[in-house]
């Protein structure tokens, strides 16, 4: 909580805030730039003069400039100043900060002459990160189909799934028995089906090959039930996911999956046979997230199914009857009902909007501080999220913007910091009670209030002051 002495401020947290802070004004952006290591964040700005963008380059901090590749808003003059920095990080940064080309005066064809620039890098980090970039034309990242490194040409196979038919044909037939295995796994899926391919793949070790060769719906009936056999449940798993495989071997095949599925303990305690141990982890997260596309296109059918990701493919229908919506939104299994809102948030009704909400068991393996909404809310339910005994709620209550100040005042007061980082940046808060979060004992909540817009100018100088900035 927020001490009433003198403000005890966790400097290098308060700090970074600031470098984060919208309304931080110009002359104290170039003051954050003499603390460069501790602050990557100021490189990340959208708001960067062409000024501070010179004086990042110029100071020439590794990570300060890497962060600075990596930002969307960088102008295309700055990233081919990037793009010939001597270390092939950077330049491999500026093709990832490149590809989305935000930064509004950015030519149509910046992208292009940045990647013809990069092509035929030395460093290999460089081309490998062209590789698996979408962005790049067709016709230039075919060159990589030739590169004289074996491990380029094994990226592009694995990241290029959508190469065009010369390039595949040029990955199949590499002299590199690496790269021939990486593009047969990708685009045996191009290929015709005969006797000896078949059995080929069936017999290959890899049993993401097989299990590619079991959703080929022109495999033989034959292999079919020798593929449900399949020691591994990946393989199995893209059995159970064929629209043709019978319900008695679907239900049999989902049950050997989420019973067997391990825990951390059964990882560790595996030994020898930690690969089938790690396969039925992975088939029990496939399973978790997997979405037929023919369960969708016959949603009506599989809203009662017994398989949750079956009801959740369901629940990707824009054309169920109203009945159904209601029962998925309704659904005992959170995904069914996350995947239901996501398709018709507007059939969902305020009562049943914060049953879902309350229900939401946020992913605990994210930062604890996050608590990212389900729905969005009206104002007079988040009022009341503001005095629940449950914090996730509490935190949420912010994203009213019109948050009665009494109630962000007790926000700013309560024994969850989480609760206490939402509302620094609320601009509901008063100042004196926004400026005594900069004393809390959570870093987290130093952070946030540091970053608030709402924060006076006077203690952006204090804390810049402070950290001898």
């Amino acid at each position: 909580m927020a001490g009433d002495g003198p403000r005890d401020v966790t400097v290098l947290e308060a700090v970074k805030g600031l470098a984060e802070n919208p309304a931080l004004p110009p002359d104290m952006v170039f003051r954050l730039l003499a603390r460069p290591r501790a602050l990557q964040a100021v490189a990340e700005r959208p708001d960067l003069t062409d000024a501070m963008v010179a004086e990042i380059i110029g100071r020439d901090d590794r990570w300060q400039v890497h962060a600075l590749a990596l930002n969307p808003w960088l102008c295309h003059r700055f990233r081919t100043v990037l793009a010939r920095h001597r270390e092939p990080g950077i330049r491999a940064a500026v093709i990832v900060g490149g590809d989305g080309r935000i930064c509004p005066e950015t030519p149509k064809d910046a992208g292009r002459r940045l990647f013809e620039t990069l092509i035929d890098d030395p460093a290999r980090e460089v081309r490998e990160t062209l590789a698996r970039t979408e962005g790049v034309p067709a016709d230039l990242r075919a060159r990589l189909a030739a590169d004289p490194e074996p491990q380029i040409r094994v990226m592009l196979a694995r990241w290029w799934a959508q190469a065009p038919a010369n390039v595949r044909d040029v990955l199949l037939g590499d002299p590199d028995e690496r790269v021939r295995s990486a593009a047969f796994c990708a685009y045996f899926g191009h290929l015709d089906l005969d006797e000896a391919l078949i059995d080929l793949l069936a017999r290959d070790p890899d049993s993401e090959v097989r299990a590619g060769l079991a959703a080929r719906p022109d495999l033989p009936d034959p292999m079919l039930n020798v593929l449900t056999r399949d020691p591994s449940p990946v393989v199995r798993l893209a059995i159970f996911a064929r629209p043709d495989t019978p319900e008695a071997v679907r239900a049999a095949i989902h049950a050997d999956i989420t019973e067997n599925a391990p825990t951390l303990d059964d990882l560790i305690a595996a030994d020898d046979g930690y690969s089938l141990v790690f396969e039925y982890l992975q088939a029990d997260s496939a399973l978790s997230t997997l979405r037929p596309a023919w369960v969708t296109a016959e949603a009506e059918r599989h809203v009662d199914s017994p398989y949750p990701c079956f009801r959740a493919a369901a629940a990707r229908s824009t054309e169920l009857p109203i009945e159904a919506v209601r029962k998925l939104l309704d659904d005992p299994d959170e995904q069914v009902r996350i995947t239901m809102v996501h398709t018709a948030p507007h059939l969902v009704d305020p009562q049943r909007a914060e049953r879902i909400e309350r229900a939401h068991h946020w992913d605990r393996l994210s930062m604890w501080w996050e608590y990212e909404p389900v729905l969005t809310h009206p104002a007079e339910t988040l009022r009341r999220f503001a005095v629940d005994a449950e914090p996730r709620l509490r935190a949420m209550a912010c994203d009213d913007p019109d948050l009665p100040a009494d109630l962000a005042v007790a926000l700013a007061k309560d024994p969850e910091a989480s609760v206490r980082a939402a509302v620094a940046g609320h601009r509901s808060l008063p100042t004196p009670n926004l400026i005594a979060l900069l004393c809390d004992d959570c870093e987290h909540v130093v952070h946030a209030a540091a970053a608030s817009p709402h924060l006076p100018v006077d203690e952006m100088d204090r804390l810049l002051v402070t950290a001898g900035l």
